[in-house]
């Protein structure tokens, strides 16, 4: 079962029906920030094509793609994925991937003039059966494929390859390195896109490259954000900081003043601020913004996590299960704080429509402090049509503070077949 997204909002969940079969990649993806992902990004400088006009370019590489077969009815299709991306589905369209290219940031009240692809690095592939979706009410069998389409020319068209939305003061680019002609199955990958973006600001100061140095903290660890500040004028920029936290509500729990820092003209600067201090669990918005005297230069936000836990492992059958198998699943719960806590671990399975096959009985446990608690879960496996499963976990502690879910998929074989009486034959 696969969670797909159209531009990075959840659709629906799509079920493939007979499962999938994996093709192999000919070059082996890039681990960024404990992701799996064949995208590396290249930001060019920011250049002053005239006054309070700038340009930046941006080169996104994409390593390979993959191919999985699915069957549905009698035709075997081919999904393609990437790497670090996403698929994006609607109706009537082939299932496609496309990937984030990048995040800018823009200086404050800067306006976009333009966005545009203004050189590929494309090459045509292999004939691939991409599914077009059919979408319905969950009543009426909820998302199927099919491949009746009258599309006959490369799906997104060329001018829609690239796309783009404004985000506060920042800019998401999607990108979709793959084509597809439903009609004769042609298909274009490309391996490289660059973005040429063209805007007006009045602020010479450009905040870029916000992240935390780590996403997840434990309570009363400090807080650490590193930004890259980039300064297009012929004059030196010397800037201060604040950093505030603001919770899911958006009420400020506390903040910090750093610096200054001086930015070279037409240079760049990498920053790093802090926060100390102790936060309860969640999630919470680290707003960084820099100050020229009492003139507001520059903003932009991140995000931390501040856990004290996580459900770090759940472990499931790798060999086929078959009826009067004994299935056992592990759950590993981390406990990061100080002190030892109680939490309850719960597990259910799912065969491959979405139906829960099994509700395991739940298990208390005492996790030490600073620890990992493994909670043990056996299932005994009935009559079943088989397919491919998903066993999903998740850990509650005794205050009502929730962990995961965390899913994982275990094969069950076929052991339902048809049952033919004898036939007697009397004189």
């Amino acid at each position: 079962m696969t969670e797909f997204n159209l531009y990075g909002v959840p659709w629906q969940r799509l079920d493939y029906p007979g499962g999938m079969q994996q093709a192999a990649a000919s070059e082996p993806p890039a681990t960024v920030g404990g992701q799996t992902t064949a995208v590396r990004v290249e930001a060019g400088n920011i250049v002053q094509a005239e006054t309070n006009r700038y340009t930046r370019t941006l080169t996104v590489t994409i390593a390979d793609y993959t191919v999985a077969q699915v069957e549905s009815g009698d035709v075997t299709y081919d999904v393609l994925s990437i790497a670090g991306g996403d698929k994006a589905i609607a109706p009537a369209l082939p299932l496609l991937p496309y990937v984030r290219g990048y995040t800018l940031t823009l200086p404050l009240s800067a306006t976009l003039q333009s966005a545009a692809l203004i050189s590929t690095t494309c090459q045509d592939v292999a004939a691939y059966e991409v599914p077009i979706i059919v979408a319905k009410p969950w009543s009426e069998g909820g998302t199927t494929f099919t491949t009746t389409t009258d599309i006959n020319t490369f799906y997104p068209a060329d001018a829609d390859r690239l796309r783009w939305q404004p985000q506060e003061n920042r800019l998401l680019f999607t990108l979709f390195p793959i084509q597809h002609n439903p009609t004769t199955n042609a298909t274009r990958f490309c391996s490289q896109m660059v973005v040429k973006v063209v805007y007006d600001a009045p602020v010479a100061l450009a905040v870029s490259n916000v992240a935390p140095l780590a996403e997840t903290v434990i309570p009363g660890a400090p807080i650490r954000v590193t930004a890259l500040l980039e300064n297009v004028t012929d004059n030196l920029l010397t800037v201060t900081s604040t950093l505030t936290l603001l919770d899911a509500e958006g009420h400020e729990m506390g903040w910090q003043d750093d610096g200054p820092f001086s930015v070279p003209s037409d240079g760049q600067q990498a920053i790093e601020v802090g926060w100390d201090g102790t936060l309860p669990e969640g999630t919470y918005d680290l707003r960084l913004s820099l100050w020229q005297g009492d003139v507001l230069m520059g903003a932009a936000t991140t995000r931390v996590d501040v856990v004290g836990g996580a459900l770090t492992a759940l472990e499931v059958p790798t060999a086929t299960l078959v009826m009067s198998d004994t299935a056992t699943f592990r759950v590993t719960f981390t406990n990061y704080l100080a002190e030892p806590v109680t939490v309850t671990a719960h597990l259910l399975l799912y065969d491959t429509e979405g139906g829960v096959t099994a509700d395991l009985p739940s298990q208390t446990d005492v996790a030490a402090a600073g620890d990992a608690h493994v909670f043990e879960f056996t299932w005994e496996v009935g009559a079943s049509t088989g397919g491919v499963y998903t066993a999903q976990a998740r850990v509650t502690r005794e205050d009502g503070t929730a962990y995961g879910p965390l899913t994982g998929e275990f094969t069950v074989g076929r052991t339902l077949n048809d049952v033919f009486l004898p036939i007697v034959l009397r004189h």
